[in-house]
This record gives C-alpha cells, sequence and structure tokens, in this order.
C-alpha cells in the first residue's frame, strides 16, 4: 500500500533537520505562506479496501467517514483488477459500486489510477508485481480513459496518476521521473478528451530524500517541468509523513519540502508559472502497533525509522498536522490515511494506520480527526 513504501522510505534515509536556516529562499516561500488556508477540505485516504467490503460494510463505514466531517474519499482504481488479462476486457463490478457508496454518501471521489497487469508490463518486468510502469504508456493512457468516460458522468472529475511514482517500491525497478512525464503527457489528455472537468494530479509523491534509488518530490517534480509536463497535471500530490514527529516540532524533510526547504514544490512551481496550482496532501498519518516497540516523539529517531507511536502521540499527530496545514494558502485537500487498522497482526505495521481498531473501536485520533475538521471548518 501507499504507506508502506513511504514508510520504508522514510526509514532509510528521510530525516533531516533544517534548524535556524536563513536560506532567502526559505524566507521567501514563509512570506509567501502567510495568509490562511481559505478552503479547507478533508478526506480520507483508503488505497484498495473499499473495493473488497460487503455492501452493508461499505455503506456504514462511508457513512461514518461523513460523520467526521471528511467530504473526500481517496481510493485506487486498479488496471490490473479491471483488466487482468488482455486490453480488451473490462470487469467494472467492483469500482461501479464504491463510486455509487461514495456518492450515496454525499463525498467527492478522487480515484488514483495505477498499476500494470502482467500481459501490459514489460517482459523483463513480468514477474516483479503490478507496480511496474506499463511497457506502452499508451496502452495505460486508453485505460485511464475509459475509467474517466465511465465514471465522469457519475460525477468522479479528480485522478491522480499513479502513487508515489518517485519511490521504487511503486515504479519499478527504479523510479524514473523522464518515463513518468511520458505516461503524465499521455494520460491527461485521454482523460480529457473525455472529462472536460478533470482535476489531474501529478501521483502522491513520497516525501524522501534523494538516495538508495529513490529521488525527492522536488528532484522529480522539476524533471516533469523539464521534460515539459506542465501542462498535464493540475495539482501535484505529496505524502509527507513524519512519525515519531509532529510536522512543527522542527524543520523535517518531507513536509518541509512542500514550501520551505531551499529547493521546495512551491517554488519548483512559481519559477514554471504555476503559482495557482495547488498542492494536495493525499495522504498522511502514523501506525499505532507493529514490530519492534513504541517510539516517544523526543527520541532523537529518524522519521518513519520508528516502529509505531502510541495511540495518544497519533492524535497529536492528526491535530498538529491539520492545524499547520490550515495556514498554508496554496495548499488543496488534506487526506488522513487511513480509517480501520487492516488487521491485528503485529509483523507489519501497516496493519495499524486507521483512526479506528480492526475490532471498530475508536482510536483517541478518530474523535481529534473530528475536531480538527470541525475547527477547522466551522461546522
Amino acid at each position: 500500500m501507499a504507506a508502506m513504501a513511504a514508510l520504508f522510505v522514510f526509514a532509510t534515509f528521510s530525516w533531516l533537520v533544517l534548524c535556524g536556516s536563513q536560506d532567502a529562499n526559505i524566507d521567501a516561500a514563509l512570506a509567501s505562506s502567510v495568509a490562511a488556508n481559505s478552503d479547507p477540505q478533508f478526506g480520507m485516504a483508503i488505497g484498495n479496501v473499499l473495493s473488497w467490503l460487503p455492501a452493508s460494510q461499505l455503506t456504514a463505514e462511508l457513512q461514518d467517514m461523513h460523520s467526521l466531517g471528511v467530504t473526500w474519499i481517496r481510493y485506487d482504481i486498479n488496471w490490473s483488477d479491471v483488466q487482468p488479462t488482455n486490453a480488451t476486457s473490462y470487469y467494472w463490478s467492483v469500482y461501479d459500486r464504491v463510486v455509487a457508496a461514495v456518492n450515496q454518501a454525499g463525498m467527492h471521489s478522487l480515484v488514483t489510477i495505477a498499476y500494470t497487469p502482467a500481459w501490459a508490463r514489460t517482459a523483463a518486468c513480468k514477474s516483479a508485481g503490478d507496480t511496474c510502469p506499463p511497457a506502452n504508456s499508451a496502452t495505460f493512457a486508453a485505460f485511464a480513459r475509459a475509467v474517466a468516460a465511465r465514471y465522469a458522468p457519475q460525477g468522479v472529475h479528480t485522478w491522480e496518476i499513479w502513487n508515489e511514482p518517485n519511490a521504487p517500491s511503486f515504479w519499478k525497478p527504479s523510479p524514473n521521473p523522464q518515463a513518468y512525464t511520458t505516461l503524465l503527457k499521455a494520460t491527461a489528455p485521454a482523460i480529457r478528451a473525455v472529462d472536460a472537468q478533470a482535476t489531474i494530479l501529478v501521483g502522491g509523491l513520497t516525501g524522501a530524500m534523494t538516495g538508495q534509488g529513490n529521488i525527492s518530490a522536488a528532484s522529480f517534480l522539476q524533471t516533469i517541468y523539464a521534460d515539459g509536463g506542465a501542462s498535464s497535471f493540475n495539482a501535484v500530490a505529496i505524502h509527507p509523513y513524519t512519525f515519531p514527529y509532529t510536522p512543527s516540532n522542527a524543520k523535517v524533510y518531507g513536509w518541509e519540502e512542500m514550501a520551505d526547504t531551499p529547493t521546495n514544490l512551491r517554488a519548483i512551481m512559481q519559477a514554471n508559472g504555476d503559482s495557482s496550482k495547488k498542492i494536495w496532501i493525499t495522504e498522511y498519518g502514523a501506525p499505532t502497533d507493529g514490530p519492534g516497540s513504541v517510539i516517544a516523539e523526543n527520541s532523537n529517531t529518524p522519521i518513519g525509522a520508528a516502529n509505531y507511536v502510541s495511540e495518544s502521540s497519533q492524535a497529536q499527530l492528526l491535530t498538529n498536522a491539520v492545524q499547520q496545514y490550515e495556514t498554508y494558502p496554496w495548499a488543496g485537500p488534506f487526506f488522513w490515511y487511513s480509517y480501520k487498522d487492516l488487521g491485528t497482526n503485529t509483523n507489519t505495521r501497516e496493519n495499524f494506520f486507521g483512526l479506528i481498531r480492526a475490532d471498530g473501536t475508536h482510536k483517541p485520533a478518530y474523535a481529534a480527526y473530528q475536531q480538527a475538521i470541525s475547527s477547522a471548518t466551522g461546522q
């Protein structure tokens, strides 16, 4: 899942504290971010979970998310599910009911179009899994067009192209910004041909420093612009995980890369004439169990290398992140990852990012998100 890749990235090399910098670029970025976010919007990032829930559970969980104040749901439409064997057969039923259920719950869909069936991969990547890029960008673009043609008439107009393409876990065997830009440039006009209202997002970039096969979000975005991709997206998505630290605890790489580091996403967008485009935080969260032990915020542990945080720390991270988000006039919607724990097996912390435990009981972060949304929106 998206969070797992971001966490593995962070665990190795994503800790950078930039205390006390007087860099002129940072000062300029901060000065441009004085005004508050005039339109805070909140979502839940779910990945591929919704498509496999029983109908009654799907309805109940979406209604509960809506009761929190959530107005957006981010979920995958996986190419491997819809066209598992060839380019001419489509299996839509599992996603038809998700789109209908989100609409019925009164929320907006942010659809991540991603992942490649075996028949559409290169021979070298055929056995490496569906996070390999497609062998042919035009084939992926044709699938994206079919997705938009089916669901735009049902009110879906926001499309995220791939997930974390700057991390090797989601673009195998290694990220390639030029190849991703080719994919984006093929896909955007294909979607827009059937959805005149389309909002297209650069696939949520993991907030990792360049190294060991990973490419920083800023470097990746610079290449997209350099390769002529500016007209192919309406917004940039990022996944700035910071646990065990709150975003305001220190100058934290990933979160700060949005606007405050010497080379940051906002500065790159402004330099390319895209100051009106926004940055969407399409994943942010923290696990509350897993292998190892709980790590406190003051532990001097590198970001993401923490095994997991306490439930009370998770709630604090959430509250602080929303408070920081509210100060960003250039930010699009904020998405928490995720709604409910995937299970109770502590062999992986990926099971424990939820606001709700696997048994359905609430963690402190559940009430914290509800309160944070209410405070931000005045509802």
